[in-house]
């Protein structure tokens, strides 16, 4: 127990006859970790939650949903951004969540998220526009189609030699007519709504959470605090260190 004494009485005297070595040490690291961190812009990081409400489905147009949302949301152009901005977005159920996260002012991230929104809504816009092109396309080639139909199953009713209700063949003719009249006034009604329907009102994107903006970084008191820890322990080392550099320098000169 005595000797453990005198050995921890020993190591203090290093260090105490080191201590300016030790306290060196620890203000050059926290004078160099402070001006690192004080130099640095605060980072900040926000997220908005996006939720798409359509009604494209009476048309047949089922491929606006979330995984379209999400696609539009990371074709964002990077030089529509800042520089060292950090976009990521994932679906969560039936919503989109998109994070944004830079160094820079909470005012400049809140407006890259209303770039960010306005420019989502006009691709969306121009997807809808495009596939209520191509359905409008589709259905009027479909009307053409049926009023062939229609024309061709007039023919064949007036051809018939005696037209007579009770004649099966007469009456499949006349039924048959009629479903395709009715199939082809409802895609008429159905490509007159979609020229006369304005593509921005077919779908809504919803904020679901408004974008909370957060300083994610630097950490400057966490970095202090790390600093000072592994300044005073190189202090130390250095201090035994030199310590142990003139102990072995006495004993040579002893020795010679």
């Amino acid at each position: 127990m005595e000797e453990y004494e005198v050995e921890l009485i020993d190591y203090l005297r290093v260090i105490w006859k080191g201590k300016w070595i030790i306290l060196a040490c620890l203000v050059a690291a926290l004078v160099v970790t402070a001006a690192l961190m004080w130099t640095r812009p605060n980072e900040y990081q926000g997220t908005i939650t996006y939720r798409l409400y359509q009604s494209l489905q009476v048309f047949g147009i089922t491929s606006l949903g979330n995984q379209e949302l999400l696609n539009t949301v990371m074709d964002f152009p990077d030089d529509f951004l800042d520089e060292d901005f950090t976009l990521k977005a994932e679906t969560r159920d039936d919503r989109v969540q998109v994070t944004l996260s830079r160094a820079t002012t909470p005012e400049a991230l809140t407006n890259s998220f209303d770039r960010l929104t306005a420019w989502v809504k006009e691709r969306l816009r121009l997807y809808v526009e495009r596939e209520v092109a191509q359905v409008t396309f589709n259905t009027s080639i479909h009307i053409r189609q049926l009023t062939q139909q229609r024309d061709s199953l007039r023919e064949q009713i007036t051809e018939l030699d005696s037209p007579d209700p009770e004649d099966p063949l007469f009456t499949y003719l006349a039924q048959k007519a009629v479903n395709l009249e009715a199939l082809l006034l409802e895609e008429q009604v159905k490509i007159e709504t979609l020229q006369e329907t304005d593509p921005t009102k077919l779908f809504t994107l919803g904020t679901v959470v408004q974008p909370i903006v957060s300083q994610i970084g630097p950490n400057r008191k966490m970095s202090l605090a790390i600093a000072g820890v592994l300044g005073l322990f190189l202090g130390v080392l250095l201090a035994f260190f030199i310590h142990y550099l003139m102990g072995a320098k006495e004993k040579e000169a002893a020795g010679e």
